[in-house]
Formats: C-alpha cells, structure tokens, sequence
C-alpha cells in the first residue's frame, strides 16, 4: 500500500521595493482618484514598512502619541514577538490624521461600513494596485 501525501511548500516573498520605487508610489498616491484617508494609510505603510495586517488591525490603544511610539501586540505580529515601531514625525503626523477619520473607533483604520470592525485587505489592496498602475502607464 503505497500513501501519497501533499504538503504545501510556500516560498517566502523575496521582493521589496527599492527606495527610489518607494518614492514614486509615495509621489504616485497623490494622482490615484481615492480618499485623503487611504492615501494616507498607504503612505503610512511605505514610511514604517508594516505588514498591511499589522496596520489594518492596529487599534488606539496602541499609539503612543507623547512617545510617538506604535507598539504591534505579539498576536498579531509573524513570529509572535511584539514589536515597536518608533514614529517619525511624519507618520505621527498622519496618525493624528487617521484619529480624525476613525471617528470614535477604537481601530485606527476602521472599515467604513462598520466603525466596530478594522478595514478590509481588500480595500487596501485596491489603493496600491491603483497607485502601482498609474506610475506603470508613466513609465
């Protein structure tokens, strides 16, 4: 009796931006027809290089505002370690953005159908994918 078993071999993602691409999606965001908040949340994602996960499910409780300081729980971090993540005065600046546009939620990017859930992947996924064709159809 012969057993065939199928184990799923996933390979890690070994493309990064290279800063000047950074660059151009950060200038790029500004011409992609979305709202000030996504802009700013996909600005956020390329100043602190976070995951998007980590970021969408970021709650207030989190940010250190005085401390400029974004502390990621272990749970939601990849190898279970907390993780810090030192504000710059930028990003600071674009959480307190995001504080206004959460409203009274206690996710920093809440979904807009629903302030008591965080935004979906998707969303996210659809503003970078935006921003990447603009910049591809300039060349």
């Amino acid at each position: 009796m012969v057993c065939h078993t199928s184990i799923a071999r996933f390979e890690s993602r070994d493309r990064v931006l290279a800063p000047n691409e950074i660059g151009l999606m950060y200038r790029y965001m500004d011409r992609v027809g979305t709202s000030p908040q996504y802009r700013a949340v996909v600005k956020l994602l390329l100043l602190m290089m976070v995951r998007k996960s980590e970021l969408s499910n970021a709650t207030w409780s989190e940010v250190n505002f005085s401390e400029a300081l974004w502390t990621i729980p272990k749970e939601r971090m990849k190898r279970r370690n907390p993780h810090l993540v030192f504000l710059s005065r930028q990003a600071l600046g674009i959480f307190i953005a995001l504080k206004a546009f959460a409203g009274g939620s206690d996710y920093v990017l809440p979904s807009r159908y629903d302030s008591d859930l965080p935004m979906s992947a998707t969303t996210l996924n659809r503003v970078l994918t935006s921003t990447y064709k603009a910049a591809q159809k300039n060349g």
